[in-house]
């Protein structure tokens, strides 16, 4: 097995590395040097092409009613729907985001139009302190938690799969 220094990915050889890393800098030189190029991220649910929608419509069963659900990265995507469902079925949001405001204030909105309360707690769920102010907001406001879904993502890059 290759040294770690001389490798990149997990049993990749020095040799392996060296013409993927030729093959980049061929690629730069035919079509320029991409890190210098700066497109602003898309980074509301409403600019995609296919936002998600809710239909059909149909009535939920009241398997959460009453209950109180914290959903991480709740703002767009896999989370906006589990929060709209959730609400669907009865529940009480906490809306965990980062740092797309306005995403959030979306997703509250799609949960109030079930006849669901939401809140919106603005944390990043990276940091260890942030699950005390999670908790201690959603209790304060909502009075109590009863489901957990750990949905907002999070990476750290490395250059070797090792390091993380």
């Amino acid at each position: 097995m290759a040294r770690r220094s001389e490798a990149g990915k997990v049993g990749e050889t020095a040799s392996e590395k060296r013409g993927k890393q030729t093959a980049a800098r061929k690629l730069r030189k035919e079509v320029g040097d991409t890190k210098t190029i700066r497109t602003p991220p898309k980074d509301r649910e409403s600019d995609l092409d296919r936002a998600p929608k809710w239909e059909p419509r149909y009535a939920g069963s009241d398997q959460l009613k009453d209950k109180v659900a914290i959903v991480t990265g709740g703002d767009s995507g896999i989370g906006r729907a589990v929060a709209v469902l959730f609400a669907r079925e009865g529940a009480d949001i906490a809306i965990v985001y980062k740092s797309n405001k306005a995403d959030a204030e979306e997703t509250a909105s799609l949960v109030g139009a079930e006849g669901r309360t939401a809140i919106l707690v603005k944390a990043d769920v990276g940091k260890t302190s942030a699950g005390k102010t999670i908790v201690d907001k959603v209790v304060s406001k909502l009075k109590r938690i009863d489901v957990l879904v750990n949905n907002a993502g999070e990476q750290h890059p490395a250059d070797d799969i090792r390091d993380i």
